[in-house]
């Protein structure tokens, strides 16, 4: 039974809510935010009294936890009575069995009152126990606890069984005794056949004699009124009639499967078999069925071989993977789990044309779930045994035409896998864990450095300016291929400049000492505030609420959640960390499906606006200071002129995505509006705001306050903002922890070093050759403000194929301010463009920020296709966005 076939009453009074999570042990030792996110990864429902949840048998694709009211829990297999196993009332959890074994349902549940349910699916669950240590002890507890239970009722129930019975089977004619335990090996009761094997033509009426002294062993069928064994008590029968008939077993067995054969019955047949643990003659009564005449009811029969063990199952080709075959057409993991176990150890049990069929049986498996990549993994490796086809016991087999092919192309995949692994053997071997990459970057960086230093000196550069872009060039090198980590590298980078005495230190480092610098710092900390008290989280759920609650409507609230956040926390991957994890629950209450459309559409939007709205407020990202750092200090600006400088292409940048995202992503028609209700609790369980809350809220709005009004005041914006973070610090918001793990510390000294760059370039006399040099080839676009922004947007997307992120805009700036400035254009015009196409993820390795996005919501939320659709639309965004707004700069006086 699927659980989304319940009938849903939902009630829809704000007022009715309540905070349940108080009272769910699940929830203790979560914070406030914690918990409101995991309930917005959880479905709500409210069922009648009577309203089965799930039963006996059926797949166990989620949990429930009980808000209010009360389940029964009761076993009742196939003509048995029912029995309850427990009664859970608030807060207690149910149906996890399932969920973490991957077995089917062991029992039924049914609401005995009105009963409010949270449901947690599989996905949700796993990211529960994975992203939260305290959940997964309380789930291992709670399964040590639920085990200990199990195993003390079955041994009251067995013990209490075994003494019933005895005492049935003692009150019985020998006869009757007799064919009781005989009946106790076969799957039904086939009274002919018994009256035929014991010579007893009146069984039925003898039977009767006993229905009323025997109750435990005989129940009655009303529908065929005739007796039968009571389920329960069939594996005491049997070992009794093991123990003391055995030498009978196989006569009886043998003309039982003859019996239910002639009926027509073969699944009996293959019933005795099985149930009796007889599975060399199971196997071999499939395979007889299959040679004669298959049966319809094949898949059940096949099914019957769950419990096969492997060294039997695995035997017979053909019998293995009819066994697939009826798993994968019942959608049984059992299925795929023995196939695992059979690849792993093929060559012990199969042939190699055997092992291709698993592999291609395996491949089939992947596409049943949608998982194309795998599937050809597994086609890939079927490829790789053809090879082996040609030569059986010494002797080379014919090839066709198509076969010689297929062997072709696997032999080059094997021989090109053959060089990779032995030339990662031998750089291993050389350079261990640097890899061949790394090697090869290592020497073209020390070349680079070489040749320049010893080199004659040219395009007009002196001796000392010829070794600073030997230097730098190295540390391009490295940039590219992430060797080590990017601060490293500008440390060293800062090291080299001083001990080949190009420079004296405090010039090397005095990029720490800019103002700008402890702006930076303290944006940081006003971030880390921010992300620890959970103020960003609580600001996206009063958009949400805020707005419809249907797929437009929460769209739109993502789109202007993530523009009001923008300036909040300076990094586009924090921010894009909270927000496509929110949107995906929100597009998972609507019923949307992983990867569709609407899922897709609001993810998406999550990324744009809050990870690639970033450059148009100064505190949006980090990077945006290190641009700002990189021009003159004449040239810089504060919040506020930034802010407006840049409000016309956000305005047409927001606009062109919003539309792209609407056309491109338009939702299912089954999903269904998000429950009001559920952001109502998210909301309410995070509470009133807390102090910690309350202090950022008046540091942040307080520090961007003065910020805007800068003109006025005259005060530098780093001291504003150290005074903010000093604020911070005093009051506790940001303790030693905080500080530590909450500041991004590489980055800042990273972004020293960056600052310090253009000081060191201009002191040797490197920024004029520099500009005379790149002229020649930007001199066609320098006519134009319009064919310069559309040169450096095209420079920026190109540049960011092979340099990631801030190693970019440096790179970047450092080459073009030069000939901004020739053209007229403002430095922060050509900062801002960069920073626009720096980030760009037209293929998906280029973008940290949209690969934070994708993990984070284990790329289920949308797919690599669909971020390079929308991928596309944000490279014509910035391109319109930016010439739509020269006009504007002109008219600012940014453009001569």
């Amino acid at each position: 039974m699927d659980p989304r076939s319940i009938d849903r009453i939902r009630d829809k009074s704000l007022d009715s809510i309540k905070l349940p999570t108080r009272d769910i042990e699940l929830f203790r030792g979560l914070s406030a935010v914690e918990q409101s996110r995991l309930l917005g990864n959880m479905d709500k429902i409210s069922l009648e009294p009577g309203t089965a949840v799930f039963a006996f048998g059926d797949e166990g694709d989620c949990m429930y936890i009980i808000i209010e009211g009360s389940i029964e829990l009761y076993s009742a297999a196939e003509n048995s009575d029912k029995h309850t196993v427990a009664v859970l009332g608030s807060g207690e959890i149910f149906g996890e069995m399932s969920l973490l074994t991957g077995e089917p349902r062991s029992a039924s549940a049914v609401a005995l009152t009105g009963t409010e349910l949270y449901v947690i699916d599989y996905n949700t669950f796993s990211q529960m126990t994975s992203e939260n240590s305290n959940i997964a002890q309380y789930f291992m507890r709670l399964l040590s606890h639920r085990l200990t239970q199990t195993n003390e009722r079955l041994r009251n129930s067995l013990e209490d069984n075994v003494k019933l019975t005895l005492e049935d089977l003692n009150q019985l004619s020998p006869l009757i005794r007799n064919i009781i335990l005989a009946t106790s090996l076969l799957p039904d009761w086939p009274e002919l056949f018994l009256e035929s094997y014991f010579s007893c033509p009146n069984l039925p009426e003898q039977i009767a004699g006993y229905l009323e002294t025997c109750r435990h062993i005989f129940r009655w069928d009303e529908e065929k009124q005739q007796a039968y064994l009571n389920p329960a008590c069939k594996s005491v029968l049997r070992d009794i009639f093991i123990r003391e008939k055995l030498e009978q077993k196989e006569a009886f067995l043998n003309q039982a499967v003859d019996h239910y054969t002639a009926q027509g019955r073969s699944d009996l047949a293959m019933q005795v078999y099985t149930d009796n643990a007889d599975w060399p003659n199971a196997c071999q009564f499939l395979i007889a069925l299959r040679q004669a005449e298959w049966d319809s009811n094949w898949v059940e029969m096949a099914l019957l071989l769950e419990n096969c063990p492997d060294d039997v199952l695995f035997q017979s080709y053909i019998v293995f993977t009819i066994f697939l075959d009826a798993c994968l057409e019942n959608r049984q993991r059992i299925g795929w789990n023995r196939l695992q176990i059979a690849l792993a150890n093929w060559r012990n049990h199969f042939d190699t044309d055997e092992a291709i069929g698993l592999y291609e049986k395996a491949a089939e498996y992947c596409n049943r779930t949608g998982d194309t990549e795998k599937a050809q993994e597994y086609r890939n490796l079927a490829l790789s045994l053809y090879p082996a086809l040609g030569m059986v016991a010494g002797k080379e087999k014919d090839f066709t035409e198509g076969s010689d092919r297929i062997y072709q192309l696997t032999k080059q995949q094997l021989n090109s896998a053959w060089r990779i692994d032995t030339a990662e053997q031998a750089t291993r071997a050389i350079a261990g864990k640097i890899g061949l990459v790394g090697l090869i970057a290592a020497l073209l960086a020390v070349g680079s450095i070489w040749f320049f230093a010893t080199a004659t000196p040219a395009f007009g550069l002196t001796r000392q300016g010829m070794l600073f872009t030997g230097i730098s060039l190295a540390a391009v090198i490295f940039w590219i291929v992430n060797l080590m980590p990017s601060y490293i590298v500008a440390l060293l980078m800062a090291m080299a400049w001083v001990v080949s005495g190009l420079v004296q230190a405090e010039t090397a480092l005095s990029g720490f000492a800019s103002p700008l610098w402890i702006y930076l710092l303290c944006i940081l900390g006003l971030g880390a505030a921010i992300s620890k008290s959970g103020l960003l989280y609580r600001l996206s759920l009063y958009a949400l609420r805020a707005f419809p609650n249907n797929y437009r409507g929460q769209l739109m609230g993502i789109v202007t959640s993530g523009l009001l956040v923008n300036p909040l926390i300076p990094s586009s991957t924090a921010k894009v960390a909270l927000a496509t994890p929110l949107a995906q629950s929100i597009a998972r209450a609507m019923r949307f499906d992983d990867n569709s459309n609407g899922s897709a559409g609001l993810t998406l939007a999550a990324l744009i606006f809050y990870g690639y709205t970033v450059p148009f407020t100064l505190t949006g990202t980090y990077s945006n200071l290190l641009g700002l750092g990189l021009i003159p200090s004449a040239n810089q600006f504060g919040w506020l002129k930034w802010f407006v400088y840049a409000l016309p292409a956000m305005a047409v940048f927001s606009i062109i995505m919003l539309i792209a995202i609407l056309l491109i992503f338009k939702p299912e028609k089954n999903s269904r509006p998000l429950s009001p209700e559920t952001l109502e609790e998210q909301v309410a369980i995070l509470g009133a705001l807390t102090r910690e809350e309350i202090t950022t809220i008046v540091v942040a709005l307080g520090s961007i306050l003065m910020l805007i009004l800068q003109p006025w005041h005259g005060i530098d914006s780093a001291w504003v903002m150290l005074t903010g973070f000093s604020l911070l610090v005093l009051s506790g918001v940001l303790d030693t922890n905080s500080l530590k793990n909450g500041i991004d510390w590489p980055f800042l000294l990273f972004i020293g070093v960056a600052f310090s760059l253009t000081a060191v370039a201009s002191q040797l006399g490197v920024v004029k050759p520099l500009t005379s040099i790149l002229a020649g080839y930007m001199g066609p676009f320098m006519s134009s403000p319009y064919l310069f922004v559309l040169a450096v947007v095209v420079a920026g997307f190109l540049v960011t194929l092979v340099i990631r992120d801030d190693p970019a805009v440096i790179l970047l700036v450092v080459a073009l301010l030069p000939l901004a400035q020739q053209a007229g254009i403002h430095p922060w015009i050509m900062v801002f463009t960069i920073l626009l196409t720096s980030d760009s993820f037209f293929f998906s390795y280029q973008s940290p920020t949209y690969l934070t996005a994708y993990f984070s919501t284990e790329g289920k939320a949308f797919s690599h296709v669909q971020g390079q659709r929308i991928a596309l639309c944000y490279g014509l965004a910035v391109v319109m966005s930016l010439l739509i707004s020269v006009p504007f700069w002109q008219w600012a006086g940014l453009i001569r």
